[in-house]
């Protein structure tokens, strides 16, 4: 597999699969952001389907990714220092996120602009994995961003959290629990190795949180990362942002010791208090639609952050509290890299209207 082309877009490279041939204008946006090491290319599976689905598809690399703008030590030095700012750690680093926020925002508006994307709600956002918390970045900022700009909400069909782990929503973890990046004792090359095989291993967990797999994956199908070839492996992943120092690991570290994602998470589920915006900008971003799409064969972190997340959403309501339409899709019998073993099934999940559940056919099962 040659490695993707991508070209510059900002401060983002991206991978734009474009119209799709044939297509009359009535055709869907999907614009992807990858997570945790793993960059635009692991999405490269979903690019043969496009024409399939109507669909421009759209991967592009976060900063510090292949052809993107690399961060400066300016941009990194407020959250490398975290831990000796004190009780202004969480402002520290909601401000940081806001900065991701404003160019995640800059993009879109660039992208739908010179493309003449169609404002008809034709456009979808989905953040895998550690992207996800772009995407809630963006819903926590969104309506200070849209101030005297094209209303980017108008275009958008739904924003996805997809298969995102527990941490990145900011919830707290089980009692026990088990991730190979905590055995400090092994080698950075022996942890990385392992890691790469228990996040896409796949799980075969109960129906309640008491039943969940900690650590131990099916001996089939085997782990993703197992079934690729070198070639696969060197044209999408991209682990020097993970590195110690570095600003993935950096972020990851902060955003759960000093409580960022929780605060994201929250601007997600709950409607937005009024302020000096007007009520055109603040309703229009509350009634933006989240699709959240889990992998119930992924490891514990996913399925522990969905039902926290529907265990909060049904008590917020019981108290009355307003909260956003959140549309959980659950593909059953997929792993956290859905995109790559099953990528029809993961477009469906993305894309279809009034879907709860993508049961395994038999099929699937072979």
């Amino acid at each position: 597999m040659t490695s993707l082309s991508t070209s510059k877009y900002g401060v983002f490279a991206i991978h734009d699969s474009g119209v799709p041939i044939g297509s009359k204008e009535d055709y869907t946006t999907l614009v992807i952001l990858h997570g945790f090491t793993w960059h635009a290319g692991v999405f490269t599976r979903l690019l043969p389907l496009s024409h399939q689905f109507n669909t421009r598809i759209v991967l592009v690399n976060r900063r510090d990714y292949p052809g993107s703008k690399p961060f400066d030590h300016e941009e990194l030095r407020p959250i490398s220092s975290i831990d000796a700012i004190g009780a202004d750690a969480l402002s520290v680093l909601n401000t940081y996120m806001k900065e991701r926020a404003r160019e995640l925002y800059d993009f879109l508006e660039l992208f739908v602009q010179k493309e003449k994307i169609p404002k008809d709600g034709r456009l979808i956002v989905a953040g895998w994995s550690f992207g996800a918390n772009w995407i809630t970045a963006l819903l926590a900022n969104a309506q200070e961003l849209s101030v005297n700009r094209i209303p980017l909400s108008a275009y958008i069909r739904w924003l996805i959290l997809y298969d995102p782990p527990y941490h990145s929503l900011g919830y707290a973890p089980p009692e026990t629990f088990y991730n190979p990046l905590a055995e400090l004792s092994e080698s950075p090359e022996e942890v990385f190795e392992k890691f790469q095989a228990y996040v896409s291993g796949y799980y075969s967990h109960g129906e309640l949180p008491h039943g969940l797999e900690l650590r131990n994956p099916a001996p089939q199908p085997r782990p993703t990362f197992e079934t690729m070839l070198p070639e696969e492996i060197e044209s999408s992943m991209y682990p020097s942002p993970a590195f110690p120092g570095r600003s993935d690991t950096l972020l990851l570290e902060a955003g759960i010791q000093h409580g960022l994602f929780r605060e994201l998470k929250d601007a997600v589920l709950y409607r937005q208090t009024r302020t000096a915006l007007s009520d055109d900008v603040l309703g229009a971003w509350d009634n933006v639609k989240v699709r959240y799409v889990w992998c119930d064969h992924s490891s514990w972190e996913v399925p522990w952050g969905a039902w926290s997340m529907q265990t909060e959403l049904e008590a917020a309501k019981i108290l009355g509290k307003p909260v956003r339409q959140i549309e959980f899709v659950r593909v059953e019998g997929a792993n956290h890299f859905a995109h790559w073993d099953q990528p029809e099934r993961a477009l469906r999940a993305f894309l279809d209207d009034n879907i709860q559940r993508l049961p395994v056919t038999m099929d699937q099962l072979k």
